[in-house]
């Protein structure tokens, strides 16, 4: 490689090819992104990351981006779902809900119902 071409930065980037990349990352990648540069917080603080974020996220959200919302409204719910659904790990159900033998010898008298005293 010749040492007449200096390597690409992120601010020679295009940026709607910033803005293009940023719609296949999750929220919290996202915010995980400003802390790489001054360049990149500037372009992630903007509308548009958030604003199709919203748009194309598959996390529970009220209703929008409608012009109204700020950027920060936007940003601040996103994070907010994004945490929430993070912390809805399916839980694991018992097979058989125990029932306790003093209650099933009050019902059942001395006879068990439930074939496992």
């Amino acid at each position: 490689m010749s040492s007449n071409h200096s390597l690409p930065t992120l601010e020679s980037i295009p940026i709607d090819v910033l803005y293009r990349i940023a719609s296949f990352i999750y929220v919290m990648d996202i915010v995980r992104l400003r802390q790489v540069s001054k360049f990149l917080r500037e372009v992630i603080e903007g509308r548009p990351i958030w604003s199709n974020a919203y748009r194309t996220t598959t996390l529970p959200r009220h209703p929008g981006p409608f012009p109204h919302q700020s950027t920060e409204m936007l940003k601040e719910s996103l994070i907010e779902s994004a945490k929430l659904a993070r912390g809805w790990a399916p839980h694991k159900l018992p097979q058989r809900l125990g029932v306790p033998s003093s209650l099933k010898k009050a019902i059942a008298g001395t006879k068990s119902y439930w074939g496992d005293d």
